[in-house]
């Protein structure tokens, strides 16, 4: 899902968003965060 998000234009609030979850790249984020992560890029429709 987050690769979909990038292609469309999502890239830098990706990069927002792994920042946010202390990660620079989704292998690195912890995955306590991962469904919190879902629903953050999840909402990236909304505000493109």
């Amino acid at each position: 899902m987050l690769a979909d998000k990038a292609r469309i234009g999502h890239t830098d609030q990706i990069r927002e968003l792994l920042r946010k979850y202390g990660a620079d790249r989704l292998s690195a984020v912890d995955p306590k965060h991962y469904e919190a992560l879902l629903r953050d890029v999840e909402g990236l429709d909304d505000g493109r």
